[in-house]
């Protein structure tokens, strides 16, 4: 499900969220829920906002966050509702011609969120150039 509300003619919210329930397709989750008896399910969800700040220049904040083990509940199991990824990221985008675009951003994203002192950070500032030809 994706939604994206146009406050402003500057201001623009988006919200995306996925819900997947693995099951005999896909082969690696599903021998980990039968050894359980049970279904592994997963959880995505995304929340944009862009502000244009000029005719060529547009901020973006994102925030998402990727659960997989959120509603794996069976006997013995002590991990039952932590958040696999928490992704923060700020972008500026800046609209270098009518063809070409660059984006700077930067993302901020723990891993194991919650999940018993298994937690990490990490940083990642990558420059985006692309051309529409």
């Amino acid at each position: 499900l994706r939604a994206r509300y146009q406050v402003t003619d500057a201001l623009a919210l988006t919200t995306a969220h996925n819900f997947t329930i693995y099951d005999s397709y896909d082969t690696a989750a599903t021998s980990e829920a039968t050894a359980y008896d049970d279904t592994f399910l997963g959880m995505a969800n995304m929340i944009g906002l862009s502000y244009k700040m000029a005719e060529n220049l547009t901020a973006k904040f994102s925030l998402q966050s990727h659960m997989s083990q959120a509603f794996e509940f069976h006997a013995g199991n002590t991990n039952n509702c932590f958040v696999d990824e928490l992704y923060f990221t700020p972008s500026l985008e800046i609209a270098a011609t009518e063809k070409a675009t660059v984006t700077v951003a930067s993302r901020f994203y723990w891993e194991d969120v919650g999940n018993e002192g298994n937690e990490t950070f990490n940083v990642k500032i990558p420059v985006i150039f692309s051309y529409n030809y």
